[in-house]
Parts: C-alpha cells; sequence; structure tokens
C-alpha cells in the first residue's frame, strides 16, 4: 500500500470515527524545513480556533513495520482530536494581532542552501551560511513546542520592518527559551566513530551541549547576545561550534587545536549517518575568536 493510499483510508475511518458530518477531513503534502515533504491528515470545520494537521508519516513507517493497523493508527488519531476538541481554550484566546503575538516572536535557525524556496515567502536575515528566520511561540508543552512561521503577509499585516522582527525576537527568545549548556564526555563522539581528542587520548576533552531548554531549534542559541562571548570568556579559550542539528550545537575549546576543515567533515558525515533529514542544519563547523566577538567558518 503506498502512503497516499493508506492516508486515504486513514481519512476515511477517521470521518466515521468522529461521527460529525460538518468535519473536512483531507490530506496535504507540505513541505517542512530542508525542503522535506511531509504528509499530513487536515480536519477543516473542526472549530473556530484551529483546522488541526496530524502528521502522518511516523504512522505509515509503524504500518509497513506491521506495529500497528489502519484501524490502530485511526483510533488514536481520533482520540487526539476528541481531546483537542473538548479541550480548545488554550486557543480561545490567541489572535494573530500584533498586540498579541510581539512578545511572543522567536527566532530559528536553519539552513539557507536547503531552504531557498521556503525563504522566498518569510522574512529571514543571513547569518553565516545560515538563515534566521522568525515565528510565534503558541504553546509550550511536555509533548513539545507549537509555532506558527511569521511569513511576508503576516509581516505586512503588522505593519512593521524586519529589524523590529528581530530586535523583539532578541529580546523574547532567551526570556522564552533559556539557553542550556550541557557537558558531555569524549564518549558521546566516539561513539558514532569519532574521536575528536587526538591521537595522544587526552581524556580531558571538555565538549558542551549547547541549546535552549525545549530542545527544540536551540541551535539558534548561537544568536543570544552575548551567551557565546560569556562562555569562551570563562573558558578562556576561542571556539570551535559544530551544528550538530537545529536543535543543539556542539563547543569544543579551541585548546583542541583542531582544523576547521576536519570539523566540517565530521559534521557532514554525522549528518549523513545520524542526524533526520529535516533537523540537518549545516556541513559546516564554525570558529568564535573571543577577541573579536566574531564567528568565523
Amino acid at each position: 500500500m503506498t502512503k497516499e493510499q493508506f492516508i486515504e483510508e486513514v481519512s476515511g475511518h477517521l470521518q466515521s470515527l468522529m461521527g460529525d458530518r460538518k468535519l473536512d477531513v483531507s490530506w496535504e503534502v507540505i513541505t517542512k524545513n530542508n525542503n522535506i515533504p511531509k504528509y499530513g491528515i487536515v480536519v477543516k470545520n473542526f472549530n473556530r480556533y484551529v483546522s488541526p494537521m496530524i502528521y502522518m508519516d511516523g504512522y505509515y513507517q509503524d504500518y509497513l513495520r506491521k506495529k500497528v493497523t489502519i484501524d490502530d493508527v485511526s483510533i488514536q488519531i481520533a482520540d487526539t482530536l476528541r481531546r483537542l476538541k473538548e479541550n480548545p481554550d488554550r486557543y480561545q484566546r490567541f489572535s494573530m494581532s500584533w498586540e498579541e503575538c510581539r512578545e511572543k516572536i522567536i527566532f530559528r535557525l536553519v539552513s539557507a542552501d536547503k531552504n531557498k524556496f521556503m525563504l522566498e515567502g518569510i522574512p529571514f536575515f543571513p547569518f553565516l551560511d545560515l538563515a534566521v528566520t522568525f515565528a510565534v511561540m503558541v504553546n509550550f508543552t511536555s509533548k513539545g513546542l507549537e509555532t506558527l512561521t511569521v511569513t511576508n503577509e503576516l509581516m505586512k499585516r503588522w505593519n512593521i520592518t524586519k529589524t523590529e522582527l528581530y530586535r523583539r525576537a532578541e529580546a523574547n527568545t532567551p526570556s522564552l527559551l533559556p539557553i542550556k549548556f550541557q557537558s558531555m564526555t569524549r564518549m558521546i563522539l566516539e561513539y558514532v566513530g569519532v574521536d575528536v581528542c587526538g591521537p595522544d587520548g587526552d581524556s580531558d576533552c571538555p565538549l558542551i551541549i549547547a541549546s535552549n531548554e525545549a530542545g527544540v531549534y536551540g541551535a539558534s542559541v548561537i544568536l543570544y547576545p552575548d551567551e557565546i562571548k560569556k562562555l569562551a570568556d570563562r573558558m578562556r579559550e576561542n571556539l570551535y561550534i559544530l551544528p550538530s542539528s537545529i536543535h543543539e550545537l556542539v563547543i569544543i575549546p579551541e585548546k583542541q587545536k583542531m582544523s576547521i576543515d576536519d570539523l566540517s567533515n565530521m559534521v557532514s558525515q554525522i549528518n549523513k549517518d545520524h542526524v533526520c533529514p529535516e533537523e540537518v542544519l549545516s556541513d559546516q563547523a564554525y570558529f568564535y575568536d573571543r577577541a573579536s566577538d566574531k564567528f568565523i567558518y
């Protein structure tokens, strides 16, 4: 069964399980980060506030592995929709007005090269080989971060400039999604077959994971004012910065004396072998010079 046929079957079951003839259940292909297509079921006429989209790619893979049946998937999604319909409060008071959204604007980092088409329709700023994009943070729960992408059309409706958008995001993001540093031993990179500590077997190889407390789009902490500089000053080192995904960075002090080219090759290989395509940020490693407060690549 193809993915399209699978989704058609689930859509038909959903219509019956929900018992609401007003519901308009259909499916769409949405282009996500890095130009990766994602299949989703869209439920229109759900309520006046939202038209939920349920992404189906994971369900389809489970179906192919015979972990679930079409009935299983349909019942799970129907239960999710019922819970959402019974608890719409978090959406009722939310509007897309600038007054409502301005304190919720956050920035995100994505690959500039892999998202050329998406960037045509949204405001962004170039940063290194990346693009700084913007979103409205709608909700943050234990299940994840709910956001709405800021488009050129939305920015026009708000009648604001890209500079104002960036200024708001720069103020909001560190507050809404505080930076989080976490130590990591050499065991992690050895696990994926890479020894960044050199041939001498130096056991003191401080590796730091940088992200935000939500663990979502955490690579954007590189944009937080002065945070990387403060870390470099505490360590009294320049830093190598490896974009391990859109969600986090790996930071290594310069005392390890590595080559940017070698590190970039390592990042590229890890991206190919261990990172989901839609979560790849860049194949390029960066160098932070604390004297000039500049990033180099």
